[in-house]
């Protein structure tokens, strides 16, 4: 169609107009093709999907005195439904406001709060979460007015640095290992306690488990780490 449409076009604007009409049409063809192309790899933004309409389960059954049951799941068609896929959306749902994966050691607490972080861990559970407070920029000079008012963060994003959970795996954690944690940080952004968290992934992850595959999803390639991600190693 762009090879068809150049001898009809004579300057830079009509150039720049064609490219742009035309990358809408590729871009809106590829993500209504994409919408009907279930992927079963778990990214983050998927893992979400699937992991979020039963943590709030969970906790509106616990609201009303009920044993909520993280099931059923999402399967693969069902998320390709509701992922997004644009270009333009940086950020395709609100984890990024709440969940860091892969911190470094200062935002976890200092090394001593790691340490005790690892000392609490069960053997099964080869990551660490913390909710911690952060920071959302580098250091404000007094006389730098933009710089205040950039800076200058809104009772929203305070309550969200103070609840934001960071998640860090050891070295050796598997895909498996990703999927539990996420499960874990997810619980505790929706309020559940951190030892009822554990109570419930021990007693139904592996059901959990056994059901994401049942509906579709491949559990042994989990890519939600970002490429400056962190890992944790132990050395005795």
């Amino acid at each position: 169609l762009g090879i068809g449409l150049s001898p009809l076009l004579h300057d830079v604007p009509q150039f720049a107009m064609a490219f742009l009409c035309l990358s809408l049409i590729h871009q809106t063809g590829h993500y209504l093709s994409l919408r009907h192309v279930p992927l079963t790899r778990f990214n983050r933004h998927r893992l979400h999907l699937v992991l979020d309409p039963s943590c709030v389960v969970v906790v509106e059954a616990n609201n009303n005195n009920n044993q909520g049951e993280l099931l059923p799941l999402l399967s693969p068609q069902d998320v390709a439904a509701r992922e997004n896929y644009l270009p333009w959306y940086t950020k395709p749902d609100q984890t990024h406001e709440w969940l860091t994966i892969g911190s470094d050691v200062a935002a976890l607490g200092g090394p001593d709060r790691v340490l005790d972080l690892l000392e609490e861990r069960k053997d099964e559970e080869n990551y660490i979460a913390v909710t911690a407070k952060t920071a959302t920029g580098g250091s404000v000079s007094p006389n730098d007015e933009t710089t205040t008012t950039t800076t200058t963060t809104t009772k929203k994003q305070q309550q969200q640095q103070q609840h934001r959970i960071q998640l860090v795996f050891m070295e050796n954690a598997t895909s498996v290992d990703c999927i539990r944690g996420m499960l874990f940080a997810h619980l505790l952004h929706y309020g559940v306690d951190r030892e009822e968290a554990r109570h419930r992934i021990d007693n139904e992850f592996p059901t959990f488990l056994d059901e994401l595959q049942r509906v579709g999803w491949n559990i042994d390639s989990v890519n939600i780490e970002p490429g400056d991600a962190i890992r944790l190693s132990l050395e005795l």
